[in-house]
């Protein structure tokens, strides 16, 4: 240890705050070497036989669509404007309202944030609206979304505490660098806040009504200008948490098949069965995701014990370990915003994963709808 980092803690306070210094630093400088000088993230683009399978149409269709151009590679702005063309864009249903989606789990570090950015970005590949709602005041999902290190670029007038505590309509919704999801940032002033809803001199509970139901009062406002809005809460069930809640119909869990994180999830269910029954409400759909899943024995065997207890409620699919993602994750980016380069049979294995998931998850909310 270097002599300025001498363990001592005559200070306490100046010492957390030079390490919370350090990490912005840090965090300041890899998202610098990582997208250069001007910081300027790309949205991705995809060649033409990936185009074609995600507009499902052939290859040969799409070269007749682009005849004449010299596109070599399609932007998803460019995939929903053909889509547009060939009237195959996405439409919910007359007078059907966006899914509220709170994923959630007792414990940090089981991929939520990264449940949340993915299933996001696929929807919005599929050519859904996505509104992502970032309640963890760990900022996980801003940082990667919002292309931004959040405890050093956002002010309070840019995390939704003042939307919450005072005016519903102050919402600092900002676009994301992927096309067709917007973001509601988060960064640690929303710790804060947890406290401040509990404080009826604080948190205007005469003209705004009960700490625990606003988000759904401000999500009732949005409903008809997203497809789904995605709420990635803390690991904890504090305040965000419970309002993300009783705002959504429906609820995801990631779990990884280990014997600690299901005893956590445990956990999370007797508050959930505690809550739903003070609330007097049902949800409309609630999964389980096994994530993180290396393929081993014990986790085989823990992902079968899931089944067993939990049934349909467990996703037909999992999302398993893998390298592809974890390098996108320290990258700030995912596996659907990183194109692949050279050889990529682990990048492969890695999107059909998440691709199998989401398009489960995704499927049974069109059934919600009524769509096919």
């Amino acid at each position: 240890m270097s002599k300025s980092k001498k363990n001592t803690l005559k200070n306490t306070a100046e010492m957390f705050k030079s390490f919370a210094q350090v990490g912005i630093d840090e965090l300041t400088e890899t998202r610098q070497r990582i997208l250069g000088a001007n910081l300027f993230r790309m949205p991705r683009t995809w060649r033409l036989k990936e185009a074609a399978e995600i507009l499902a149409i052939t290859e040969d269709e799409l070269r007749e669509i682009v005849a004449g151009s010299a596109t070599k590679s399609f932007s998803l702005d460019q995939l929903n404007a053909i889509r547009d063309h060939l009237g195959t864009g996405f439409k919910r249903p007359r007078k059907s309202r966006a899914h509220v989606v709170a994923i959630q789990n007792f414990k940090g570090g089981v991929g939520k944030s990264i449940t949340t950015v993915n299933l996001a970005q696929y929807a919005a590949i599929k050519g859904l609206k996505i509104l992502v709602w970032d309640l963890d005041p760990q900022a996980s999902t801003t940082l990667n979304l919002g292309n931004l290190v959040p405890d050093s670029e956002l002010s309070l007038e840019d995390v939704p505490v003042n939307a919450i505590l005072n005016d519903p309509s102050d919402l600092p919704i900002r676009r994301s660098y992927f096309p067709g999801v917007d973001l509601m940032p988060s960064n640690g002033m929303m710790q804060e806040l947890e406290q401040d809803l509990l404080l009826p001199e604080v948190n205007n509970e005469k003209s705004l009504g009960n700490w625990a139901t606003r988000l759904r009062n401000i999500t009732e406002t949005l409903r008809d200008d997203y497809d789904l809005i995605i709420f990635d809460c803390p690991p904890n069930m504090g305040c965000l948490t419970t309002n993300a809640i009783i705002a959504a119909n429906v609820l995801l869990s990631p779990v990884p098949p280990r014997s600690l994180d299901r005893a956590s999830f445990t956990m999370l269910c007797l508050s959930l069965g505690s809550l739903f029954e003070t609330l007097g409400s049902n949800l409309d759909m609630f999964k389980i995701i096994p994530t993180q899943h290396d393929g081993k024995p014990e986790s085989q065997i823990q992902e079968i014990r899931m089944r067993e207890m939990y049934g349909a409620f467990v996703t037909e699919n999992a999302v398993m370990s893998s390298s592809a993602i974890e390098t996108a994750s320290k990258n700030f980016s995912s596996i659907y915003e990183r194109a692949p380069r050279g050889r990529k049979p682990t990048y492969d294995r890695a999107l059909l994963a998440c691709n199998a998931v989401n398009e489960e998850l995704l499927q049974e909310m069109f059934k919600l709808w009524g769509v096919k």
